[in-house]
């Protein structure tokens, strides 16, 4: 129905349906990279929002062109097109420390230009940067050709859906407290369905009722909750110590008991005591300091070795 309403030239919003995967930055969409390119009528279509939408890779390439074509008409018509200039805005925001955002037709490339860093083309930017740059435009890119006519509302006033896959990927914890309330305010209709293994974009929900879990059920008060807190308690996960320390200490503990059970055991019984002790603290045999003071604990228990 939304294609025979657009096809007849009717005033119709049209939603956004994209998805992104953890590839998503490093190989071009199929058709873009292979096919031959859209005719002029194509691309002047509000449907080839939808192009590749459904594919997991970003097109940077696609990204690159558009921000070319948006540049050459500000350029020709003395001012910013309304829906690049939201689109610009809402990369500005979701990229830290971003401060401009345009095309320089001498290397062909987009380059943002930083606070602290000043300009720097796309292939210069870290794997977080990019990645953040090629998925945001991508988005504002597409929504800005579905509903060219809403202009500079095109961003705040399209629903849709958008599916990323592990949102964090190459992201600094700094950033990652702070996209999904970026991408809130710059798609605030857009409905995000993403995966994640970060407990600081856990803890950036505003509410349990946000997170879906494949094991139990989450706090409906996930704000309030410290990063050790979600970490241990939803992440199953203890923060307070690396892995290998907290094997160590389990088995320094289960050694102490075995040692316990060993100084109340007939003498004939050692020896299987002995070899069962030397089990435990074989794989850290490259701290000598842990072996030294088991092996003082052994001594005082059971006596010297014979």
């Amino acid at each position: 129905m939304a294609d025979r309403s657009v096809r007849a030239g009717d005033d119709v919003t049209l939603p956004l349906i994209s998805y992104y995967g953890t590839g998503r930055l490093w190989n071009e969409p199929r058709r873009v990279r292979s096919e031959k390119p859209l005719t002029d009528k194509e691309s002047r279509s509000r449907l080839a929002g939808y192009e590749v939408c459904l594919d997991p890779r970003v097109s940077s390439e696609a990204l690159v062109r558009w921000v070319a074509s948006q540049s050459w008409i500000a350029y020709r018509e003395g001012s910013i097109p309304a829906a690049f200039a939201a689109a610009r805005s809402a990369i500005l925001t979701c990229l830290d420390g971003a401060r401009d955002l345009y095309f320089d037709p001498k290397p062909g490339e987009v380059i943002v230009e930083f606070a602290h860093q000043g300009p720097q083309p796309f292939n210069n930017l870290s794997d977080g940067q990019r990645t953040m740059l090629a998925m945001v435009g991508d988005i504002a890119r597409r929504i800005a050709t579905l509903n060219p006519g809403l202009d500079s509302r095109a961003l705040t006033e399209t629903p849709g859906i958008v599916l990323v896959d592990e949102l964090d990927l190459h992201l600094h914890p700094v950033w990652q407290r702070r996209v999904i309330e970026n991408l809130r305010t710059s798609f605030p209709r857009i409905q995000f369905f993403a995966t994640t293994h970060s407990p600081f974009l856990i803890q950036s929900l505003r509410s349990g009722e946000e997170l879906v879990m494949l094991e139990g059920l989450p706090s409906a008060q996930l704000g309030n909750k410290t990063i050790a807190d979600i970490a241990q308690g939803i992440m199953g996960v203890d923060p307070e110590v690396s892995a290998r320390y907290g094997e160590m200490k389990r088995s320094a503990t289960h050694y102490l008991e075995e040692l316990e059970r060993a100084s109340k055991s007939p003498r004939e019984k050692l020896a299987d005591f002995e070899e069962r002790l030397a089990a435990t603290v074989a794989p850290y045999a490259d701290n000598p300091a842990f072996q030294a003071f088991l092996e003082m604990k052994r001594a005082t228990k059971i006596g010297p070795r014979e």
